[in-house]
């Protein structure tokens, strides 16, 4: 069967059981943006509060319960997505850090002089993330240009894996 693009018009073939109406996938995201434009999918009240009266199903409970008991989401270096940096104190000294952000939380009071609170902690594990933005030239200004960061508090990065 012969059907017409909703956007452009243009003829194209498909079965009559289905239920395109656009020739492409630019097509298709075109015919998206006009028909979705202006809905949102926003939760009345009252769902919110029938959703929250059912709680958890047994599965999504059987399913928190196991990862939170796996060790790979746990914090610290045993997490799955621990990255493993080389460091450079202020003082010359080389620090191997697997896990920057559990790191950071059991060094922040001694090697930063900050409280060691979790954003003190997510605050100097950003300060070197940052580094690694600058030198992988991902770290731009607002107007486009690229933007060089060196160091945190005195801190240098020396390689990450």
């Amino acid at each position: 069967m012969i059907k017409y693009c909703a956007v452009c018009g243009k003829p194209f073939p498909d079965s009559p059981s289905n239920n395109r109406v656009t020739c492409s996938k630019e097509c298709s995201t075109i015919r998206k943006h006009q028909t979705h434009l202006g809905k949102s999918n926003i939760w009345s009240d009252e769902s919110r509060q029938r959703q929250a009266e059912k709680g958890q199903t047994e599965n999504l409970k059987l399913g928190t319960a196991a990862a939170l008991n796996d060790p790979l989401n746990q914090r610290g270096p045993q997490n799955r997505n621990a990255m493993t940096w080389t460091l450079l104190a202020p003082d010359g000294e080389i620090h191997t850090v697997v896990n920057l952000l559990d790191w950071a939380r059991l060094h922040t009071e001694d090697y930063f002089g900050m409280e060691a609170t979790d954003e003190n902690a997510r605050v100097i594990a950003s300060g070197i993330r940052n580094i690694k933005r600058s030198m992988e030239d991902k770290l731009r200004r607002a107007n486009g240009k690229p933007y060089s960061v060196t160091q945190y508090k005195g801190w240098q990065l020396l390689g990450w894996k």
